[in-house]
């Protein structure tokens, strides 16, 4: 049998079965799925059944991930949860069971409103806290994701990362009469489209249970959004220049419309935290473009780890001239510069292009000076990737007909410091461009802004301790900080 647990974020997913599945049937279980046929034996004859923690093979038990012991009686120690539940609780997969009197999503509230926490340091972020279905009781099918296990994804993960750290940092409040900005942390799990059920049920849980979003029509609540862009209506309206509620949203098209349907009426009134600076669904004057999650394994592959010797010697060994792999989605028919030189470009598309040995991608840009950077299908992370591991991204992002596609931190972060801005019209000059390009200056720049695109919280130790400030995270609640103070300033004209 399995065990099945509805939540909004990842509603089709259920725990591992009490047996093994035969080969051909080890696919995701789903919610109403017909019966499997399983291999193995019945769980009572394994010792104690396995404590209900694997299932038996051949008279041992396989014990499920976190679990050790011939039974499984042993656990690991599980530190899936928010802050490690304050250690005012029991850890269980993602969802923290607090101790009396605490509660909440992390159990650092208390029995009275003077145990809360407040506010240090500004931009002030009063955190909702919403029903574990909208968003920690999705980790209980990605409790693994501190330990990030081979073959996962975890592009979209930045909404869990900045919920945590926020809720661990000096800018949490829990007055609200403090709040500069009020985050809605929902945790979307479905990748790169997937149902918006979870921010339909969250906009209206915060606007009929809690009394700070009537206050202003939705006006005061910040959420994170990252959504591929394809033929979405302009997301616009008057009230969103008094925009104070915040939203993060990890898919791929923002508040634009997908095949699942649109978000834009749910966030019209709100700031989005986003991985897609597209025009139809992303608006400076409000909204802020945020890296993805790199993961640690990629990080720690970093020459920027060493001191000044180690990086110019990292940088003299490499070799290639501009790097590529990945789909183009420009939808041209030629095999663009296929001879040049220097040039190693593996296009998965129009045509493909790839080598027949296995590319190892992370080596290869370790190796190369310039890595091409084009949109993709909508936002993508190998503009991080590349940027992390010291290669000059060559932006190509702007097709003359639409306003330049936004880059993380942008206007604060200047991107032409360190990176190559190309528009798409000069792609064909791209040699010459990069010929007239200081190397050098552009790799000295990305040595004092790497760390920008990266989590800490997503690394372990030492790196995580090691990382220069500020990460993500920290940029993040800057670049905040400054919407506020212009959004005060455009108030201040109007009176």
């Amino acid at each position: 049998m399995y065990v099945c647990v509805m939540n909004d974020s990842a509603p089709w997913w259920c725990e591992l079965p009490a047996c093994e599945a035969s080969k051909a049937e080890r696919a995701a279980p789903v919610l109403g799925a017909p019966p499997r046929q399983c291999t193995g034996e019945p769980l009572s004859a394994c010792p104690s059944s396995c404590n209900g923690r694997g299932s038996c093979l051949g008279g041992a038990c396989r014990c499920y991930a976190g679990f050790r012991g011939a039974a499984c009686e042993e656990s690991d120690k599980d530190n899936s949860c928010l802050q490690g539940c304050s250690g005012r609780g029991e850890c269980l997969k993602g969802f923290c069971r607090c101790t009396p009197p605490w509660w909440g999503a992390d159990c650092a509230l208390g029995a009275t409103a003077s145990e809360w926490p407040r506010c240090s340091r500004r931009p002030c972020i009063y955190v909702y806290e919403l029903p574990a279905r909208m968003n920690v009781l999705a980790l209980k099918v990605e409790f693994d994701w501190r330990i990030q296990a081979p073959g996962r994804k975890y592009d979209y993960r930045f909404p869990l990362l900045f919920h945590e750290a926020l809720l661990g940092s000096g800018h949490r409040t829990s007055d609200a009469s403090q709040a500069d900005l009020f985050f809605v942390p929902t945790y979307d799990f479905q990748g790169s489209w997937g149902n918006p059920e979870v921010y339909f049920r969250a906009a209206r849980y915060v606007s009929q249970a809690w009394p700070y979003w009537n206050a202003s029509g939705g006006a005061r609540s910040l959420s994170r959004t990252s959504v591929h862009l394809e033929c979405a209506p302009a997301r616009a309206s008057p009230a969103r220049s008094q925009a104070d509620h915040l939203w993060a949203v990890a898919r791929d098209a923002g508040a634009c419309a997908t095949p699942w349907g649109s978000l834009a009426d749910e966030l019209a009134s709100s700031s989005l935290l986003l991985n897609w600076g597209g025009e139809r669904c992303y608006e400076a004057a409000r909204d802020l473009v945020v890296p993805g999650a790199l993961v640690h394994s990629i990080v720690a592959k970093s020459p920027f780890w060493g001191d000044a010797a180690a990086v110019a010697t990292a940088h003299r060994r490499r070799s290639t001239r501009l790097f590529f792999i990945g789909a183009l989605c420009w939808k041209i028919s030629d095999k663009t510069f296929a001879g040049a030189e220097g040039f190693r470009l593996y296009a998965t598309d129009y045509p493909p292009s790839m080598p027949r040995r296995r590319v190892n991608v992370n080596e290869e840009i370790l190796a190369s000076q310039y890595c091409l950077c084009p949109s993709g299908t909508g936002w993508g992370m190998r503009v991080y990737h590349a940027a992390v591991l010291g290669c000059v991204p060559v932006l190509v992002q702007d097709d003359g007909a639409h306003p330049r596609v936004a880059q993380a931190f942008e206007p604060e972060l200047r991107w032409d410091s360190f990176s190559v801005i190309v528009p798409r019209a000069a792609v064909a000059n791209l040699s010459a461009v990069l010929a007239a390009t200081d190397l050098q200056a552009k790799q000295r720049a990305l040595a004092t802004t790497w760390h920008r695109m990266i989590w800490r919280n997503a690394l372990q130790s030492p790196q995580r301790e090691k990382l220069p400030s500020p990460d993500a995270f920290e940029a993040t609640v800057a670049s905040l900080g400054r919407l506020v103070e212009r959004r005060s300033e455009r108030l201040q004209e109007r009176v």
